[in-house]
């Protein structure tokens, strides 16, 4: 009796203890949750260019510099990066100042897969999805711009090697004008990427999740995102104000 009562108190004092931990597991994820929202991210975004081609034929010449900068808080993290291009030239991240080193990727050599004979039957992109996300891309970029302290501003000439391509770039970008604070120029002379954009300003996690939140607010993306999730209450919510009625799979 006296082991069985030294068992229980053990396996008694264990689950007493796991369920303390998980516990404070939930409660860092909450405080965690509770910072990302409602600390204040700075942000610093910049871009130049001056990747242009003396005319149609020849080849486009110089280069496409970015640089980024993100703190959130005041001393909890802080990150820099800059590249050229896609080369990244500069990367430095800070936790609480203490500077965190990664180490340089190694590209694994896997083993050469058998080919398939078969080929994959893909569906057609959805236009009215396309369209859809493409106006409400705009649309979170300017309630982000018109709810937080973030300054978009900009200047930038483009280009394609061929006339026709800038002509439909414009006519298709023309009702985002007002909507991105970014002067855009077409040139039709030449392919060109020149001049400047930069974003800056203070945000908060909860003003992105609260812009985020209404683009569920347009009912063909909400089908669209019906149609990837599996779980059948998540279904039903999104599907309850969408234009489909939702069914149980049998």
């Amino acid at each position: 009796m006296v082991a069985v009562s030294v068992v229980l108190a053990i396996l008694w004092g264990l689950l007493w203890g796991l369920l303390w931990v998980l516990a404070g597991l939930v409660a860092l994820l909450l405080i965690l949750l509770l910072l990302i929202l409602f600390l204040p991210f700075d942000i610093d975004l910049r871009l130049d260019s001056d990747w242009a081609a003396p005319d149609w034929e020849e080849a486009m010449t110089g280069a496409i510099r970015w640089r980024s900068r993100v703190r959130w808080g005041r001393v909890m993290a802080a990150g820099v990066w800059a590249g050229e291009q896609l080369s990244l030239t500069r990367s430095e991240v800070r936790i609480c100042g203490i500077p965190l080193r990664f180490r340089p990727r190694r590209d694994k050599v896997r083993p050469a897969r058998p080919k398939r004979n078969w080929t994959r039957k893909r569906k057609p992109p959805d236009l009215a999805f396309i369209l859809a996300a493409a106006q409400e891309s705009a649309r979170l970029v300017r309630r982000l711009v018109g709810v937080t302290g973030i300054r978009v501003e900009g200047d930038m000439t483009y280009g394609f090697p061929d006339p026709a391509v800038t002509g439909w770039s414009e006519a298709f970008l023309g009702p985002w004008y007002r909507m991105v604070p970014v002067h855009l120029a077409p040139d039709f002379s030449r392919s060109a990427l020149i001049g400047w954009a930069q974003v800056n300003g203070r945000i908060y996690g909860y003003q992105v999740a609260q812009a985020a939140w209404r683009v569920l607010d347009d009912p063909v993306i909400r089908d669209w995102l019906a149609e990837k999730i599996r779980f059948q209450p998540i279904r039903y919510w999104l599907l309850r104000g969408g234009k489909r009625q939702w069914r149980t799979s049998s």
